[in-house]
């Protein structure tokens, strides 16, 4: 038996723990059980914290699986009481030191587990480059949700969504960026947002319908609207964000940077268009041809389909535990 070791799912109205609820309903369609961590009140909180225990200490050598970096300050410890008997999985999300943010967890913990399942290109980030865990790749990051894909547009419209705050993304408030975008999401400061760009305002990522004119949905982060730089705008070199699935299981291809991590995809997998600046895409748009617009029609349509059904993790999970009954591959350590 496999075990999925967290908080419960959450449905919030907020993209920040979007990956880690699918991937909590995902791992529940495989048959994979909770060890619930947290809960409300002390009372809750106490008892789901001996359960973890007791798995921990007691329970049969199974496969326990933990989303990377943790927010909570004890899950480093939890993670390590688990590996001393048991197979500790990591799903890493991010690695916060690349990026230039607090880390809330170290790197040394990678080494703890015996498998690591990377997305993008993380697994190559030099400072992970000596963690001795088994390392399995995420090809694309899942993304459930209850709405349907966007109908397949002619309209002009190019998205940004996410989070909006000028200090993560100071090239959405770059005023030498000539391309209108439509921007959707949180922490958006108007009074220092592009005159031409059109704010739709926050949105339900479970239910991410955007409007009919929106053709192509924006990966970029970073100081330029014009290359990747800055901390956040070069870690796109490694990260796969998590918008792109948004975009892809709404129904939307993908404009990225040529040397983002998720450009490699985005051409393999025919979903989209990449780019050396912002202010390349309506010449890039405007040139684009019949039989390659078809293609990314129907490029989007398979993977979204995939991406909306969990496909991608379920793949992942499969180099190590059995999908019918969620048990541990035998001889797979």
């Amino acid at each position: 038996m496999a075990y999925l070791v967290g908080p419960q799912s959450s449905r919030s109205v907020h993209g920040g723990t979007k990956a880690r609820s699918d991937i909590y309903e995902i791992c529940s369609r495989l048959g994979i059980r909770s060890v619930p961590t947290g809960g409300s009140g002390a009372a809750g909180k106490a008892k789901n914290l001996i359960s973890a225990l007791s798995h921990a200490l007691f329970g049969k050598v199974d496969y326990y699986i933990f989303n990377f970096p943790s927010i909570n300050p004890v899950a480093e410890l939890a993670m390590r009481i688990f590996a001393i008997r048991h197979r500790v999985v990591l799903i890493v999300h991010d690695i916060d030191q690349e990026r230039a943010v607090e880390p809330t967890q170290g790197l040394s913990i990678l080494n703890s587990a015996s498998v690591c399942l990377y997305s993008g290109s993380l697994s190559k980030i030099p400072m992970v480059g000596d963690v001795s865990s088994q390392r399995v790749h995420i090809r694309c990051w899942d993304y459930i949700t209850d709405g349907v894909p966007q109908p397949w547009s002619n309209g002009p419209g190019v998205i940004f969504a996410g989070n909006l705050n000028e200090d993560k993304s100071p090239w959405l408030y770059d005023t030498s960026r000539k391309t209108p975008l439509i921007i959707a999401g949180r922490n958006y400061n108007a009074e220092r947002g592009v005159k031409t760009d059109t704010f739709l305002g926050h949105f339900d990522p479970n239910i991410p319908n955007f409007p009919e004119n929106i053709r192509w949905g924006l990966v970029w982060d970073g100081d330029s609207p014009h290359t990747l730089s800055g901390p956040t705008g070069l870690y796109q070199r490694y990260n796969q964000p998590h918008k792109f699935s948004l975009y892809l299981a709404a129904g939307i291809p993908v404009i990225c940077h040529k040397d983002a991590a998720v450009a490699a995809l985005v051409k393999q997998w025919k979903v989209g268009l990449c780019v050396n600046s912002i202010d390349e895409i309506p010449d890039l748009i405007k040139n684009l041809d019949s039989v390659d617009e078809a293609a990314i029609r129907d490029g989007v349509a398979e993977i979204g389909q995939k991406i909306r059904a969990g496909f991608f993790l379920s793949e992942a999970l499969a180099h190590f535990i059995k999908a019918d009954d969620a048990t541990p591959v035998v001889g797979k350590k």
